[in-house]
């Protein structure tokens, strides 16, 4: 009985010295960055950064295919992402465009479209020009707190 006791109590010390809290980790890397996800449709998340006065700096929406007709379920399509970018920010908070650039570089390239208000970025591998890797949506005149912090 007794070693049953102890045997328990040194299973749960190990268990508890293995877990890792909020606290653990603020005092080894710091205060965590101000971000939040949305499910801004089903099976599409859009991820948004903060900068210190609590505006948003930063949207990012995640990898898509082009898919001609319907897409399977689980698939994130060009025309999902466009549709929740045009939601969010719509063509009137981006303002006029003022540059409109596409970069390549080996199996990557950018297509970098700057506005009055926003920059618009899209990812993309040359070798298969059909899947883009993310847009990324940085406000101009907000700091995002990973640069400050960094």
């Amino acid at each position: 009985m007794r070693r049953t006791i102890i045997c328990t109590l040194m299973l749960f010390a190990v268990i508890a010295k293995g877990q890792m809290t909020t606290g653990s980790l603020r005092s080894k890397f710091g205060s965590p960055l101000s971000r939040e996800t949305f499910v801004v449709r089903p099976g599409l998340q859009m991820v948004v950064d903060y900068a210190i006065n609590g505006q948003v700096c930063r949207l990012q929406f995640p990898a898509s295919s082009n898919i001609v007709g319907g897409a399977p379920p689980g698939i994130i399509t060009h025309k999902m992402v466009d549709q929740a970018l045009a939601e969010v920010v719509p063509p009137a908070m981006r303002g006029k465009e003022i540059l409109h650039l596409i970069r390549s570089a080996g199996l990557l390239s950018f297509d970098d479209t700057e506005y009055e208000f926003v920059f618009v970025g899209e990812a993309r591998k040359t070798n298969d020009p059909a899947q883009r890797d993310g847009v990324t949506v940085t406000f101009k005149g907000q700091t995002c707190q990973d640069a400050i912090a960094r």
